[in-house]
């Protein structure tokens, strides 16, 4: 029992010993006030265990949490370490080796209204749309820097 609902208890029996009744206006104003009391202490009680049980759903939420982290965290430290691996390639990249299929395939087209040959890829690194005119069009073998994530790509 807690403290509050002793205290309400003991007030009870004051109020019992007293013989108080609703018949004087002081016995309705002492028992109504009693009455309140008793419907404060009850939801008092109701509120804590509500807090209670909500505790407990954050604290599995935040050991839930926490695994995820920690998950997540497993899969940076992979993702790391095939990342280096993938800067290796990246290197040979730039040293002139294409590990994707050409890009330009059959992606030109005319601007009608100027007569511009317009040549479109995507980038097979960032996934970025590049579209290049004609005289900006390397030649073969020769590369261009990707204007979003800067690598080199080649054209075959």
């Amino acid at each position: 029992m807690s403290i509050s609902a002793e205290k309400l208890n003991y007030l009870k029996g004051i109020a019992d010993g007293m013989n108080l009744s609703e018949a004087t206006s002081e016995g309705k104003l002492f028992l109504g006030i009693i009455d309140m009391l008793s419907a404060l202490s009850s939801e008092k009680e109701q509120l804590e265990s509500r807090v209670d049980k909500l505790g407990e759903y954050v604290d599995d939420l935040d050991r839930s949490l926490s695994e995820f982290y920690d998950m997540v965290d497993e899969q940076n430290d992979n993702a790391t370490e095939e990342d280096a691996d993938s800067d290796k390639e990246d290197a040979g990249n730039k040293a002139g080796k294409t590990p994707y299929k050409n890009p330009y395939e059959d992606d030109d087209f005319d601007d009608s209204e100027d007569g511009v040959s317009y040549y479109s890829v995507v980038c097979p690194y960032c996934e970025s749309y590049v579209t290049l005119t004609g005289d900006l069009l390397p030649e073969k073998g020769e590369g261009f820097e990707c204007p979003s994530c800067g690598r080199l790509l080649f054209r075959k």
